[in-house]
């Protein structure tokens, strides 16, 4: 189904754009971002001055230059269809799921008075049984793109700043969704914790920062190491038979952005472990025509 996403104007309607943005070191929740006179004719990579559109402070800094973009529509974003289980948890008001099995998206019950509120969202014995061994602290930057990585282990996700669309691609051959692409709108200021069992890859795009910059805290089920890195899958972010399913170009382009994402997303990182793929050369022996939802089985 379709949500459409009202996003506020942060760029001087009458100046270019430099992208990658980043954060203002401020953290007013503003970020840099490139300006040059309208008119002006330049590459697509050139020298401008960054400026933050909440505080106006200056830096340098390079990029590729946008055209005047202004938000005149609201971004019309794809998100799964949910539905409610009949799971319990003590400090849930609701646990929904998503048509891959195994995925949870859990409303924590919030204690409200005239201090503020209060929600316990992370237990060790609420996902699965899976003990949660930890905790990590992710930020984006809006308009990029990060994913799609698919880990051995569980993994249970609470995003605390800004908005962004989540995706979740199954990645386990023996599913009968394999290759399914769900989405989720996560906004911090309506907390939602979602658990991913092992096998799922996992996607971020923040798109905009209402409150602050974009941040994500999550815990796994196992510590980090370089065994756990190299039994994990790494999708890349333009592979066709994601974007068949969810157009991750035509959202940028509504958000008046290009393709921003890291060479190993991209598979483009040379000589180094954890290169994305694309679906269809991680597994060879997969028939990937009997899933009507990959390409329309075709590459």
């Amino acid at each position: 189904m379709f949500i459409d996403v009202e996003l506020p104007v942060l760029y001087y309607p009458t100046m270019g754009r430099v992208v990658p943005s980043s954060p203002c070191p401020r953290d007013d929740g503003g970020e840099l971002v490139g300006c040059i006179k309208p008119g002006s004719r330049v590459d697509k990579v050139a020298d401008a001055p960054l400026r933050c559109t909440v505080c106006g402070m200056e830096a340098e800094g390079e990029g590729i230059i946008y055209k005047d973009f202004r938000q005149k529509k609201p971004l019309r974003l794809s998100v799964s269809p949910q539905e409610v289980t009949d799971a319990r948890l003590p400090w849930a008001s609701s646990i929904r799921k998503v048509e891959i099995p195994g995925v949870q998206i859990i409303t924590p019950r919030e204690n409200r008075d005239t201090r503020g509120f209060f929600a316990q969202v992370m237990t060790d014995s609420a996902f699965n049984g899976y003990g949660m061994k930890q905790i990590n602290l992710a930020g984006r930057v809006v308009g990029t793109v990060a994913g799609f990585h698919g880990e051995p282990e569980a993994k249970a996700c609470l995003v605390t700043g800004g908005r962004a669309l989540i995706f979740w691609v199954d990645v386990r051959p023996e599913s009968s969704v394999f290759g399914k692409v769900c989405t989720m709108l996560a906004d911090a200021r309506y907390p939602r914790v979602y658990f991913l069992p092992p096998g799922v890859a996992h996607g971020i795009m923040p798109i905009d920062n209402p409150g602050g910059p974009f941040e994500l805290i999550y815990a796994i089920s196992e510590e980090y190491s370089s065994s756990l890195v190299d039994n994990s899958v790494m999708v890349r972010v333009d592979d066709p038979d994601i974007n068949h399913q969810v157009s991750i170009p035509r959202i940028l382009k509504q958000l008046g952005r290009v393709m921003v994402a890291t060479p190993k997303d991209l598979g483009k990182a040379e000589g180094k472990s954890g290169n994305g793929r694309l679906l269809r050369e991680i597994f060879p022996n997969v028939d990937f025509r009997i899933y009507r939802w990959l390409n329309n089985g075709t590459q």
